[in-house]
């Protein structure tokens, strides 16, 4: 993996950042901790700004369903990292946060996806924006109406 150039001198507040939902999950306790911690670490390491917390809502796993319910919530945020770094940067920090490695769509301590990243759509086998599952599951279109999508050209 690349090392994450260091941008915490940068100011996220001018017009060189962009703007990005992300989507947060837990469904291993103590859930509430560990999407407190990745609010912690998004807005304080230097590479976010966090301009809006979505609520959290509680709603049953999907894809894999035996298994605990999960917390959910989207965050918007400032950041001078592209999306490919942005995704490098939330990876690590799921991993310090506590997340395990697990089978796919498993029980998590964490889980960080990008959902939108303005108005541009990346589609690669690491990443792909607009996340697929915004169009799919029905906490993430519940939760995003808490948000001005237009930015990202994007309506429920």
């Amino acid at each position: 993996m690349q090392k994450i150039i260091d941008l915490k001198k940068q100011n996220l507040s001018t017009n060189n950042s962009s703007f990005v939902l992300l989507s947060l999950g837990s469904n291993i306790e103590p859930k509430l901790d560990y999407l407190n911690k990745a609010i912690f670490y998004l807005n304080n390491d230097g590479y976010c700004k966090i301009i809006k917390l979505s609520k959290i809502l509680k709603n049953p796993a999907i894809l894999y369903t035996k298994q605990d319910d999960f917390l959910n919530q989207i965050i918007e945020i400032k950041t001078f990292l592209n999306p490919f770094e942005l995704l490098d940067y939330v990876k690590e920090l799921e991993k310090r946060i506590g997340r395990q490695p697990r089978f796919r769509y498993g029980p998590r301590e964490i889980d960080i996806d990008i959902l939108f990243y303005e108005h541009f759509t990346v589609n690669t086998d690491k990443l792909i924006i607009p996340h697929p599952g915004v169009y799919e599951r029905e906490y993430l279109k519940i939760l995003l109406q808490e948000f001005e999508l237009s930015k990202y050209h994007f309506n429920i």
